[in-house]
């Protein structure tokens, strides 16, 4: 089965602008990264040359992994931190 096919059609088309979580600062569980949906998701970007040829960096990678994976109730934006990525 294609990744593609299971984000369906309007996923990329609905992602809310300013969306990414930039992880100069992340605090998460290591069982996210090393899920066998997380790392299917990461090998087929990695396979396809998202990463070497495309030049898509951490941030959008994981901020879609975690809006794929993980419940947006176990999501905590730090909204205290003095942060602005320039």
């Amino acid at each position: 089965r294609r990744l593609g096919k299971s984000l369906g059609d309007n996923f990329f088309k609905e992602w809310p602008r300013g969306a990414v979580f930039y992880n100069n600062f992340e605090v998460s569980h290591t069982s996210v990264w090393s899920s066998p949906e997380y790392r299917a998701y990461f090998d087929h970007i990695d396979q396809n040359g998202g990463i070497y040829t495309k030049r898509w960096g951490d941030a959008p990678i994981k901020s879609i992994g975690v809006s794929l994976f993980v419940p947006p109730e176990k999501i905590h934006r730090f909204g205290d931190l003095g942060y602005r990525h320039a």
